[in-house]
Formats: structure tokens, sequence, C-alpha cells
């Protein structure tokens, strides 16, 4: 039977699907068995994040490498000319293998090494740290991945839900509690944390225009 599935492939690793980690107190595994089968939680159900983790990075990838530059240039978003540091075996040495930001005294003893002023090897480590600085398309395609990320998450969450009840009222999210399917669960618990939230929210800004927060 599933229940006899479910119970053989969680005592593989008790540790991991001990119910106090899982389920409200006072509910067991066992009590879930009520639900249907589709509404059921099963521990391969937890095997879909990683192809799903994978696809993200390979649909990252693509945006930022093949949709963003050219967005980018559609709104204007250019490269700042940066100047290269002077070619110095030695000071490019120091700085990939010890620090990018040498002391009073490590910056003596590359004097004496390269020949240089401290003004000089300043400016050097100045200008070699600004070449490792992100160009602004490299940030433009972090921003635009991130906006289109959330921006579609917030799209698809929203169709999935507004033809369910608890959408439209929230008593259906504490409906069979707490023996309800995983879904459900999400839901009341994103509600009641964003209703605590709020609360927070307001409490802090009663207390700041009293004077008990400065």
């Amino acid at each position: 039977t599933p229940a006899v599935c479910l119970q053989k492939r969680m005592d593989l690793l008790p540790d991991l699907w001990r119910q106090e980690y899982w389920l409200p107190p006072g509910v067991t595994w066992k009590d879930l068995e009520q639900l249907p089968d589709s509404e059921r939680p099963h521990p391969k159900d937890l095997l879909i994040a990683l192809p799903l983790a994978l696809a993200f990075v390979v649909v990252r990838c693509v945006f930022e490498r093949f949709l963003a530059p050219p967005i980018a240039r559609c709104l204007g978003v250019k490269n700042r000319l940066q100047v290269a540091a002077a070619l110095s075996p030695q000071l490019e040495s120091f700085y990939t293998h010890r620090s990018k930001q040498p002391t009073q005294s490590e910056l003596v003893n590359l004097m004496v090494l390269c020949g240089k002023t401290q003004r000089q090897i300043e400016s050097w480590f100045r200008v070699r740290r600004n070449q490792d600085r992100p160009s602004q398309t490299k940030k433009f395609a972090e921003a635009a991945w991130r906006f289109f990320f959330y921006l579609s998450a917030f799209i698809a969450g929203l169709a999935s839900l507004t033809n369910r009840p608890w959408f439209w009222d929230h008593r259906e999210c504490w409906r069979h509690y707490p023996i309800q399917s995983p879904l459900v669960a999400t839901i009341r618990l994103e509600t009641t944390r964003t209703g605590d939230t709020s609360l927070c929210q307001t409490d802090y800004n009663i207390g700041k225009e009293k004077g008990s927060f400065r």
C-alpha cells in the first residue's frame, strides 16, 4: 500500500523524517494517511528540487549571456572606460596570491622589491582593484535577471492560486487544521508570517511616533 511504501522510505533516514521537523505539534505521519493520495506528501516530492535548481541555473546563464546584453544596448547601458594597471609581475603576484589591500609594512617591502614610491604602489593597487569590479552591463544583467525571475514567479504563483478557495477566503487556510495538504499548510504559514510582519511594522511605527525607538 502507499502508506507502507512511505513508511519504508522514511525508515531509511529516520532522523531526517522526524515528524517534529515537518509537522505541527501532535500530528504524526499516520495522521496524514487520511488525505487523498494526490494531496499526501511523499519523500520523492523533494527530488523535484534538484532538476528545478539545475534548470534555473541554465536559464539564468542563457538569460545573462544572450538576452540581457541586447536589452542593455537598447536601454543605453554602456561600460565605463577603465584604465588598465601597468604591467608589474611582482605587484600582480602579490595582488593575486596575498592581498588586494597591502598593509603599511607590506607597502614598504613592495617599495624595496619594485623600486617604486609608496604613492605609485597605492595607485597601482587602486587601479587594479577597479579592473576586478563588474562592468555596467554585468550589473545590468544580474539586476535584469532578478527582475525577470521575481516577476515570473509572482505571475506564476498568482495564476496558480486565483482558482483556489483560500486565495479569496483566508478562513479556508484553517479548514481541517492540522491535517492538511502541504500546499494549504504553506499558504497558511505564509499568510500568518505576513500578518506577523505587518503587525511588527505597525508596532514599530507606533513606537517610533511615541519616541520609544530612536
